[in-house]
């Protein structure tokens, strides 16, 4: 990549620098002092440490905090106020939560506070939410276990983020300026309609009333369209089994279905010869899983 920009005319020069250390920011901002003015900057850096809440260090907390939350800090403090963009890729996960991912979402969290206060400011900034990505990216790259059903987020490819880099950068959406933060790649109630997917457990957050019911009016009524809740009904599907074995099956199924929406992972990723308290399983969803399997008895 570095030599095809320079075969472009463009002079590249690389720095070494801890961007959570404001004092490595400043010395590298300084090597730039005989170079053109910083007309802006592009925040990527991230530590991913995935871990379950139960196992999750205070090390692991630093490390996932350190690159967005003091990294971008230090960036807003170090580098001049008349850029032309401040761009921070952040992620859905500060929005939607994700198991196993406290920190990062933290992080995220702290960078879309951050752009919304530079823009208070009148300096420039916003934070693109990033989905999924199919080609490109901690998922890509397999550095990060998080994984999303097709009901969670819409995979997105590279050329949709320079897309949306691009748009940012420019500070433009048809005429008018982009806001602080950019969410992208979340599906919305009619697009899930049509693909007869689940509803996201976040839809249940007021945040997202307005994405849950968008396009659903137009939704033609030939196509069927799946519970809103999700929720198959195995309790009828018990009265229909022949043997000890179906029953049995019918309840793994059960279980896996509603283990998965619990901590917003596919059902595929749900292992059935796994304790149920691997899966970090809170109290008040145990309880949840006792009640429905009253329910499915009766």
């Amino acid at each position: 990549m570095m030599s095809s920009m320079a075969g472009l005319g463009v002079t590249v020069k690389t720095l070494k620098c801890d961007v959570g250390d404001e004092r490595s920011v400043a010395a590298a901002l300084s090597e730039c002092n005989s170079m053109p003015p910083i007309r802006g900057v592009i925040q990527a850096a991230a530590d991913i440490q995935d871990a379950i809440f139960d196992n999750y260090t205070f090390e692991q907390w630093q490390a996932n905090l350190r690159p967005k939350g003091q990294g971008s800090w230090n960036l807003h403090r170090q580098l001049p106020e008349d850029m032309d963009f401040f761009v921070m890729l952040s992620s859905i996960v500060g929005l939607i939560g994700h198991e196993g991912q406290a920190g990062y979402a933290a992080g995220n969290t702290f960078q879309d506070s951050l752009a919304s206060y530079r823009q208070n400011r009148g300096l420039p900034a916003v934070t693109i939410d990033l989905g999924a990505m199919l080609d490109v990216g901690t998922i890509a790259e397999g550095t990060t276990t998080a994984t999303f059903s097709s009901s969670d987020a819409v995979l997105l490819k590279a050329t949709d983020l320079h897309n949306i880099m691009t748009m940012c950068i420019s500070n433009e959406i048809d005429g008018y300026a982009v806001p602080a933060q950019v969410c992208t790649g979340l599906p919305s109630g009619g697009m899930l309609q049509v693909e007869q997917q689940e509803m996201p457990l976040y839809f249940q957050k007021p945040l997202f009333a307005a994405l849950k019911y968008l396009g659903t009016s137009a939704v033609s009524a030939v196509h069927v369209v799946a519970p809103v809740d999700g929720v198959i009904d195995f309790a009828a599907q018990l009265t229909t089994v022949g043997s000890l074995d179906e029953a049995d099956c019918i309840v793994a199924g059960m279980l896996r279905a509603h283990i998965a929406k619990a901590i917003q992972r596919a059902v595929d990723n749900i292992d059935v010869s796994q304790r149920v308290d691997s899966y970090d399983i809170d109290s008040l969803m145990a309880v949840e899983l006792r009640k429905l399997l009253g329910s499915a008895k009766r």
